[in-house]
């Protein structure tokens, strides 16, 4: 399963990465709202 994560704070990224990852999804993430949207809109195609 896939998931979008987006924070503006780097280290919280990172953690929330950590967790998911280990619980079995593959993770893509995002600095932002705006790249959350490019990289979900890009994934669509």
């Amino acid at each position: 399963m896939n998931l979008l994560l987006a924070d503006d704070e780097p280290l919280m990224l990172q953690v929330i990465k950590a967790y998911f990852i280990k619980e079995g999804f593959q993770t893509f993430l995002a600095q932002d709202g705006e790249e959350a949207i490019n990289l979900f809109l890009s994934a669509q195609n």
